[in-house]
């Protein structure tokens, strides 16, 4: 991986820690930091298959009713 603007990627800091010692710095001084791409999506795609199961029950018995229960 490469160093993008205004990121710094985990493989870069375990490489060289000495070229990111402002940021080291930072991640000390917040003490826990949550350094992940796909855990925070749990979230929305856990409230959209709740949804879904929620209204695709809903949906599913109205079009059931429509149609005679075919």
């Amino acid at each position: 991986m490469f160093r993008g603007e205004g990121r710094v990627y985990t493989k870069d800091l375990r490489e060289h820690p000495q070229e990111f010692t402002h940021e080291l710095a930072m991640y000390k001084k917040a003490g826990t930091v949550w350094i992940s791409y796909a855990v925070p999506f749990i979230i929305p795609i856990t409230a959209g298959f709740v949804t879904a199961v929620i209204f695709g029950d809903f949906l599913f018995a109205i079009m059931k009713f429509i149609t005679g229960g075919l």
